[in-house]
């Protein structure tokens, strides 16, 4: 591709070396759906650094948007773009929050609670209209996407939730459980 991008550890620094000789992994690689954006996250680090969320424009990798917060510091951190690509769905957070940023300057837009549990899964409708989530507690909640009202909580299964898919039509949404 056009460019490569590596991300390092700012914080964890045991040996002495210099951060840029400090890789960190990377957890996950998305994009949009109207393919002009990137999105690449840091993993966590068992040192507890936070994890970084950069969004890139495509096609030349220049860097938009770096967000990080201690509140994203999750392991099973899942990212969601919504279908216009204007929003994205952090879930992961061990409060059973869910946070959904402006990818245009990365501002919070809304933030969804309700679940007790950390969320596994987070899903955008094609239609746009609603957000799903899916949790340790066993439970789906459907969210209206431009206001974050909870519309709908979805309880059956008898593991945590951890896999989410709408029909390209919006009108089914199949859920996968341990």
């Amino acid at each position: 591709g056009p460019f490569t991008w590596t991300a390092y550890s700012q914080t964890m620094n045991m040996e002495g070396d210099n951060s840029s000789e400090m890789p960190a992994s990377i957890n996950s690689v998305i994009i949009s759906s109207d393919g002009a954006s990137l999105i690449v996250s840091d993993n966590i680090t068992t040192a507890g650094q936070t994890i970084h969320i950069r969004i890139f424009d495509l096609p030349d990798g220049e860097e938009k948007l770096d967000i990080n917060d201690y509140s994203m510091g999750s392991e099973t951190l899942e990212i969601a773009f919504s279908p216009d690509s204007s929003l994205i769905a952090l879930a992961g957070s061990m409060d059973g929050s869910v946070e959904i940023f402006n990818t245009a300057d990365g501002t919070p837009a809304m933030l969804l609670s309700g679940h007790n549990q950390t969320v596994n899964q987070v899903a955008f409708s094609p239609d746009g209209e609603t957000i799903a989530t899916g949790s340790n507690d066993n439970t789906i909640r459907l969210w209206d996407a431009q206001t974050g009202e909870l519309l709908n909580v979805l309880e059956g299964h008898q593991g945590r939730i951890n896999r989410l898919v709408f029909s390209p039509d919006s009108t089914w949404l199949v859920s996968g459980a341990d």
